[in-house]
């Protein structure tokens, strides 16, 4: 083998090892607590959306539900967390930082259907 077809060959198994450990690791990693998440979310978010597992439509029809968001490709903690720390101009300006936004990701990644 060329030079060139060894250092293409190590690069894609990097990029595969990779993507493969980073999978594992985000699957690993719990980001709060879903119960204390869950009764945050019908504290603070279940008079629009509908914060249940399994429910997709929500009482305010432009208020997604937690299991439509949850099911959203690309959903991650870090998605979540950047949600949480931008305004919404159809959302009330709640103000949802530190252990209380961990607690209610952790509650909404744990209703994803799809993985």
């Amino acid at each position: 083998m060329t030079q060139v077809v060894v250092r293409n060959l190590i690069a894609h198994i990097a990029v595969l090892l990779g993507a493969v450990l980073m999978s594992d690791f985000s699957r690993a990693v719990e980001v709060g607590e879903r119960g204390k998440g869950l009764a945050l979310a019908r504290g603070l978010c279940a008079e629009c959306h509908t914060v249940e597992p399994g429910r997709t439509v929500s009482r305010v029809r432009e208020a997604t539900s937690f299991q439509v968001i949850a099911d959203i490709d690309g959903m991650t903690a870090t998605a979540s967390a950047v949600f949480f720390k931008t305004s919404h101009k159809t959302m009330p300006n709640l103000i949802i930082s530190g252990r209380d936004a961990e607690n209610l990701t952790a509650h909404i990644l744990s209703l994803r259907t799809r993985r």
